[in-house]
């Protein structure tokens, strides 16, 4: 295939015109042998309904994925998250996919005229108003991928070669329906979490976004149903990919039995621990198989392909898969969704110092006004008192310790793994006040760490940059004025913040310690990665800050090709300026100058500091004049 076919330069070209209402599908060909098989257990060469005209692809959203999705898009701050770490690497992912297309076939009539037709099919079925290009990667592997191109004025469908081989035609039509539901229901609104963007959400905000992931799966396999017109064959297709069994093994009553599958399953949902069930980005194949089946029964169905027939209501069909898909939610964090978590983070640091405070001995007056005059109570004096009183008790301190694990669980499901780490700091502040890290205080402080659910790794980087909230280690909790009262509160509240470097780290220093780090050697996992950087950046303390600035630029490489993350581990990308594709290189060039005049040698080192290389090398130099001229020719610059 010659450069001007790939999905960067696809020319602008009309699909034929189709004739007939109805499209009759390929007689199901083996398409190893060439040889003719059953396609479904019904009949070969069956027809495909096109949807009636005027259809909403939209309204095949499955009736879980809308309430999800305006739940999510309801909390302003989550979405602003969701806008900074997911939707950016789910866009490198695009341009990753745009990438490997450059070295797939792309469909030719006149070379492979059945999977052409299959194109032809499914954008009459959809009543497409732009083209769709098909093509094929030799992969062995059975990941279909369905992209819109750069100018969005076309879709393109992926599907490697162990796929085209395994299925038969109409099978391949269910895939490729799939993948184009995922295309017009657009990708991000339904994001995904990486697992380098965990710490970023809140164990619940994690359950709501796989959950609405989930439900997208079951939308687009609606797309898929349709696409192909036989929920024999949809079941048959998603039970195969599921098995790995070739059709010969199966039985043409595979789609009741394997739906029965998932009733057996949720019918154990209270012996069987599906605790991992609530983590899966996919719901589990025979729920899928379940829910189209009722989906191909339903009014919704039925109307799309301009049926009149009597068919299950719509509520009530939505209705039946969402109790399925409920089956992988995980109650104990869901159930804490109207919880407040300001307010348990109030009780939580309040209760905490105090039980730091007494784990070394007796609370007095002035530690309970210092805890007042620190979190910001209201407490009048015989309120202190009082408190004093009943911390000599064994019953109040087992019913803070109470208090406690129950406002933990609630701040470790409600909030992102970071900001439970800034709760921790300010605990590990109040232990280091007054008498400092005593045994006692090491262990109420580890007590608190178990209860947020931190781990030992970040509990100790935490307690390590921590410092005491007063005038120093060996003063009192709270320090006596010249009159006796506790001295005033001097607005030096306990922060993460209290303990980082005096000078920011910059992007651009990072990078290159980065390139440096993944030069040589194999892969690593992300919390070895960030010691080995952090290494190479002198002069520096391993605060929180600096963690969190080290963590965010590793995500930044992903995104500029120096790394990328497979499997759970982070791997060397692009190692030289020769790895990087032209129209990469493009993109940053225009990233760095930003619509402004700039001299050419000063815009290469620039661009060059972009990627996370030290300097601009005669190499990178040719590399990056090369991307200009072709830029300048595209109009870019």
């Amino acid at each position: 295939m010659n450069e001007s076919e790939t999905i960067g330069e696809l020319r602008r070209r009309d699909m034929e015109p189709i004739d007939g209402n109805r499209l009759a599908v390929l007689s199901a060909l083996d398409t190893s042998s060439g040889t003719a098989v059953a396609a479904s257990p019904q009949a070969t060469a069956r027809t495909i309904q096109p949807v009636v005209p005027g259809f909403d692809p939209t309204s095949l959203r499955c009736a879980a994925e809308c309430r999800l999705r305006e739940l999510i898009w309801k909390h302003e701050d989550l979405v602003s998250r969701i806008k900074e770490f997911c939707q950016e690497t789910d866009e490198a992912k695009v341009q990753e996919r745009l990438r490997l297309l450059t070295d797939a076939y792309r469909v030719d009539e006149a070379i492979t005229p059945r999977l052409f037709q299959l194109g032809v099919t499914l954008r009459r079925v959809f009543r497409l108003p732009f083209p769709l290009d098909i093509f094929i990667q030799s992969k062995q592997d059975m990941n279909a991928f369905c992209i819109a191109s750069r100018k969005g004025n076309r879709l393109v469908v992926c599907l490697p070669s162990g796929l085209v081989n395994a299925l038969t035609p109409q099978e391949l039509l269910y895939i490729m329906g799939h993948e184009i539901g995922h295309a017009l229901l657009r990708p991000e609104d339904a994001p995904s979490i990486w697992e380098d963007q965990v710490q970023h959400f809140s164990p619940l905000e994690g359950a709501w976004i796989r959950a609405l992931g989930r439900a997208r799966e079951i939308s687009c396999d609606r797309f898929g149903l349709l696409a192909c017109q036989d929920v024999c064959v949809a079941s048959m297709t998603a039970f195969r990919l599921a098995t790995g069994l070739a059709q010969e093994w199966i039985s043409l009553d595979a789609a009741t039995a394997y739906a029965r599958h998932f009733e057996d399953l949720s019918a154990m949902a209270e012996l069987v621990d599906l605790e991992d069930a609530a983590w899966r980005t996919h719901p589990f194949d025979s729920l899928r198989v379940k829910a189209l089946v009722a989906f191909s029964k339903s009014e919704t169905y039925i109307q799309a392909l301009g049926g009149k027939v009597a068919a299950v209501p719509a509520v009530e069909m939505e209705q039946e898969i969402e109790a399925m898909l409920a089956v992988l939610l995980d109650p104990d964090i869901l159930r804490l969704e109207n919880e407040k978590e300001e307010e348990a983070k109030g009780r939580f640091l309040i209760n905490g110092a105090l039980v730091i405070l007494a784990a070394d001995g007796e609370v007095g007056l002035e530690q309970v006004a210092w805890v007042k005059a620190h979190f910001d109570t209201e407490w009048a004096e015989e309120e202190i008192a009082e408190i004093v009183h009943k911390m000599s008790t064994e019953e109040f301190r087992e019913h803070l310790h109470e208090e406690l694990v129950a406002t933990g669980h609630v701040l470790w499901a409600k909030l992102p793994e970071l900001e439970c780490a800034r709760l921790f700091h300010v605990m590990c502040n109040v232990a280091r006040s007054g008498g400092g890290l005593c045994d006692p205080r090491m262990e109420a402080l580890d007590q608190l760490r178990q209860m947020l659910h931190l781990g030992h790794e970040i509990a100790s980087e935490v307690l390590e940059n921590s410092e005491s909230p007063g005038s120093g280690e060996d003063e009192p909790v709270a320090a006596r004025g010249d009159d006796g009262e506790p001295a005033e509160d001097t607005g030096d509240q306990p922060s993460l913040d209290s303990g980082r470097c005096s000078t920011d780290l910059e992007l651009e220093d990072i990078l290159p310690a980065i390139r440096q780090v993944f030069s040589g050697g194999g892969p690593r996992d992300r919390q070895a990665a960030m010691r080995e950087i952090f290494r190479l950046l002198p002069g520096k303390r391993l605060t929180p800050r600096v963690r969190d600035e080290i963590d965010n630029a590793l995500t930044t490489a992903a995104h500029r090709g120096i790394v990328r993350t497979e499997g759970g581990l982070l791997y060397s990308d692009c190692r030289t300026i020769s790895d990087y594709p032209r129209e990469l290189l493009k993109k940053h060039l225009v990233g760095v100058m930003k619509g402004s005049w700039w001299e050419e040698e000063e815009a290469i080192r620039a661009a060059a500091r972009r990627l996370g290389f030290g300097k601009a090398g005669a190499n990178i130099q040719a590399e990056f004049r090369s991307a200009i001229r072709g830029a300048l020719r595209q109009g870019l610059l």
